[in-house]
């Protein structure tokens, strides 16, 4: 990490989690260069560091990204563009109309997105994104997720707390590697449904967790429910 005139530089591996982790979240080698303050501009050549990719088949894969973030009054907003080159792997029906897998030479997503404070401890944020083709024609090109969150528990302060509602309606087609505790099903199709969380400062440096998630496969029957419990320790 460092400065190269008035452009910032990251170069090497890291965990690559652009503007949320919907779309794209995974460990990464490759090359970030930003420019701005209050409103940032960025560029990525990346490529996967293992096999972590979800829609893409192996570590040659690529990925380019191109996007921008920044404050405008009382929102923050991004907006980015992603393309990913070589073996993507796709679902389509064949002549006998069964679904089978597929690869295509690039996958090309776009998204934008935006939270502000809509009272005192409350946050809305909500990102749309979509695909320049159905890579899966199962589903829809678009995809939408919304959150609602109240306050939030500060590792440093005992006693405070938050809770927070998500909803997810996210095809395959329109992500690349994402992360959420829920199932995503993105062999069938993607997800929807929705998350909730609630979590607790127990003592200075010690935070208690719940978490429910209930999601569906948008191109099949399957369904999952998941409950659990976690406590983070940050010292």
């Amino acid at each position: 990490n460092g400065k190269i005139g008035g452009l910032a530089v990251q170069a090497g591996r890291w965990d690559e989690c652009t503007s949320t982790a919907n779309i794209l979240d995974t460990t990464v080698d490759g090359v970030k260069v930003s420019y701005g303050d209050k409103v940032k501009v960025y560029g990525m050549a990346l490529k996967g560091a293992d096999d972590g990719l979800t829609n893409t088949a192996d570590a040659a894969d690529r990925i380019y990204v191109v996007g921008a973030e920044g404050k405008i009054g009382v929102v923050n907003a991004y907006a980015n563009y992603f393309k990913a080159s070589e073996a993507v792997w796709t679902t389509k029906k064949n002549a006998d109309k069964k679904v089978v897998a597929d690869k295509t030479t690039e996958k090309e997503i776009y998204n934008v997105g935006a939270n502000l404070d809509v009272a005192k401890d409350l946050n809305l944020a909500y990102e749309y994104m979509w695909a320049d083709k159905a890579y899966d024609e199962r589903v829809s090109k678009d995809g939408w997720v919304a959150t609602l969150a109240y306050k939030g528990a500060d590792a440093a302060t005992p006693g405070t707390w938050g809770v927070s509602a998500t909803y997810f309606d996210q095809p395959f087609n329109a992500v690349l590697s994402p992360t959420t505790d829920a199932s995503t099903f993105l062999t069938e199709g993607g997800y929807k449904g929705y998350g909730l969380v609630a979590n607790y400062t127990l003592a200075k440096n010690i935070v208690a967790e719940l978490s429910y998630y209930d999601t569906d496969a948008k191109a099949t029957n399957s369904d999952s429910q998941l409950l659990y419990a976690d406590l983070y320790f940050t010292f």
